[in-house]
């Protein structure tokens, strides 16, 4: 009977050690798109990754130069509000790295410290053509972008389309050193 027990032991520590590895795993640190070799193929895969795994300090995404498709940062598990995620092209070029949708390009929904540096975001599409789409994103910083709409139809639509509270600091908003082409406003801001 103790033979017994000590082999159902040992097969608990074992079942127990082998679900610790496959635990939960926040990221961190810095990672390629795009290229050879990346650690993810496409924006969306890093995305998904990051919504599924959550965050645990500063994130950034070094992307390589390509055309990507457009993305969405929707609330994921509570960061702390030192978390940032960082995209930006590799080559610090934002003529190298393009991405772009058909209506909003990039969505930022209740998203963390977000960056986007050296990029082109261009909506290319006729119909709610947004770049930027950040809804109660905090601290989102637009740095060195190109941001293109140049179909848009609608003349309330916009490059960059902000929706905040405003009352509190986390809701900064920083747009400098872009360049804006296409029709409709550059800038929206609502709360």
């Amino acid at each position: 009977m103790i033979r017994y027990r000590s082999i159902i032991k040992m097969a608990l520590v074992t079942l127990l050690l082998s679900q610790a590895s496959n635990g939960f795993c926040q990221l961190s640190g810095t990672f390629t798109i795009g290229g050879n070799n990346p650690d993810y193929v496409t924006i969306v895969d890093a995305v998904n990754d990051l919504t599924t795994q959550g965050m645990n300090g500063q994130i950034v995404y070094n992307i390589r130069p390509g055309t990507y498709s457009g993305f969405a940062i929707n609330p994921f598990p509570s960061p702390n509000y030192t978390d940032s995620i960082i995209f930006q092209s590799e080559t610090h070029d934002s003529t190298d790295v393009i991405i772009t949708d058909t209506t909003v390009t990039i969505s930022l929904t209740g998203a963390p410290a977000v960056t986007l540096k050296w990029l082109t975001i261009a909506a290319t599409g006729y119909i709610h053509n947004t770049a930027i789409n950040a809804s109660f994103a905090f601290d989102l910083n637009v740095l060195n972008c190109q941001l293109e709409t140049p179909n848009s139809i609608a003349p309330q639509e916009s490059a960059i389309s902000v929706a905040a509270t405003f009352d509190t600091i986390e809701n900064i908003v920083n747009i400098s050193n872009c360049v804006f082409t296409g029709t409709g406003r550059a800038i929206s801001a609502g709360g």
